[in-house]
């Protein structure tokens, strides 16, 4: 039901927006049209006072600038509103693309750094129950093998002050290789005797600090409560399990001597005979492979590859209208400026360049804008993608460089490529029709 009910909210939102905003768009223009006197509109407009730029002030050396660049610079600061709404055109763009590409960077990083980074083992051997933890011995010296270790896991409550979590805590020896355990600032965290360590995911939810006691409750068996230290956070993508040292989990759980699987590397390729050998151990119920478990993860994840391809998609399209707009309007207003141009000798390629430039200088300064903005929205979806799975998965955002390129290059190409029908107009444009005023 509650999944109902956001989704209809969302959904009425969406269209709320969805109309609202056109609607204001074409409600403002409406009004200043009907607030227009006729004998004021019917009147050509009076030609702009010279003033002096403010980057010529600025910049002293502005006047000996070649004339190609002083062209550019002046068209945009003389309609500096106008380049603003621009550059705020590509920035939105930008952002758009920057975003899509988070997710993809974000969701990759997670994966590559749980099972290539974290994640040490080839495989976990399940038992039905508890097993004997010297099996891990026996596992050891079996062909093919180069590496097996005990593990307990036990599902716990986790309470600190009102709040509590449900979670599973894995016991591991305490010099384990299986595990790459890092603080979220990229430290390496060993289990240790002195405490608990927890996923970073359930910081939040907890609202614990390092130091603080918490109370773990078993969620089954008859056995108490008891209290351990925090001893840190570590970086956890999948799932919210907490670690402490095999022995301790044994005590806590009174199964000394159990584990309740082994985890073990292989020499190799394992063979048929040696997989056979380990389905026999006894009470050995599965095993988990972890290529199979990577392999399940890509599957699960294959509609969010969709929703990321289509939110590209429309971060294109959307970002393409908005500067495309920008750009005709921007070179059709200046119908009769360009004209004038080509009347006292300046030519199509000189023309052409000079709009190119300024939109490449407008575009550059929205992609500026346009980064950061990304960055933060991001981030926004990435807390709340967190907050709404926070005991199943902790994701920190990450982008790649190559992200931020495609996304600058997206945008000025599509700025280049929106210019061209206006150009081609300016190209074409009659002169003396261009510079006779409405009313003659």
């Amino acid at each position: 039901l509650e999944a109902i009910f956001l989704t209809l909210i969302g959904g009425i939102t969406g269209i709320i927006i969805g109309i609202l905003i056109p609607v204001i768009s074409g409600l403002i223009p409406a009004i200043s049209a009907m607030r227009l006197k006729p004998a004021v509109a019917m009147r050509p407009p009076s030609p702009a006072v010279g003033n002096k730029l403010l980057i010529e002030t600025i910049f002293p050396f502005f006047m000996r600038m070649p004339y190609l660049i002083k062209m550019t610079l002046r068209n945009i600061f003389r309609k500096f509103r106008q380049s603003i709404f621009m550059a705020l055109g590509v920035a939105f763009a930008v952002m758009l693309v920057l975003l899509s590409l988070s997710f993809v960077d974000t969701f990759n990083n997670a994966i590559r750094v749980q099972f290539d980074v974290i994640q040490k083992y080839d495989a976990i051997v399940y038992f039905q129950g508890t097993g004997q933890d010297s099996q891990a011995t026996y596992v050891q010296h079996l062909a093919g093998i180069k590496k097996a270790e005990p593990m307990f896991q036990a599902p716990y409550r986790i309470r600190f002050g009102n709040e509590v979590v449900d979670t599973s805590i894995t016991g591991l020896p305490p010099e384990s290789e299986m595990f790459t355990l890092k603080t979220p600032a990229g430290q390496i965290m060993h289990i240790t005797e002195d405490g608990i360590l927890l996923p970073a995911a359930l910081s939040n939810k907890l609202g614990a600090k390092v130091g603080d006691t918490l109370i773990l409750e078993p969620l089954t068996g008859t056995v108490g409560n008891t209290e351990k230290v925090l001893a840190g956070y570590v970086d956890f993508f999948m799932g919210g399990r907490a670690f402490m040292p095999l022995r301790e989990v044994q005590k806590m759980t009174d199964n000394s001597g159990l584990a309740t699987g082994i985890i073990l590397t292989f020499d190799g390729q394992p063979s048929a005979e040696l997989l056979q050998r380990l389905y026999d151990l006894p009470n050995a119920v599965t095993i988990e492979f972890t290529e199979d478990a990577r392999q399940f993860m890509d599957e699960q994840m294959a509609f969010m590859w969709a929703f990321i391809i289509f939110m590209l998609i429309m971060g294109v399209s959307l970002g393409g209208a908005i500067i495309f707009n920008s750009v005709t309007v921007n070179v059709l207003q200046r119908t009769r400026e360009l004209a004038m141009m080509k009347v006292i000798g300046r030519g199509n390629a000189f023309i052409t360049s000079m709009i190119t430039m300024e939109n490449l200088l407008v575009g550059l300064v929205g992609a500026g804008i346009g980064i950061p903005l990304g960055l933060y929205v991001a981030q926004i979806f990435m807390d709340t993608v967190n907050a709404s799975a926070e005991e199943a998965m902790s994701l920190n955002i990450v982008v790649a460089p190559e992200s931020y390129i495609f996304a600058i290059a997206v945008a000025l190409i599509m700025l280049l490529v929106s210019q061209i029908p206006a150009l081609r107009q300016v190209r074409r444009m009659s002169l003396t029709t261009a510079l006779k005023d409405w009313y003659e």
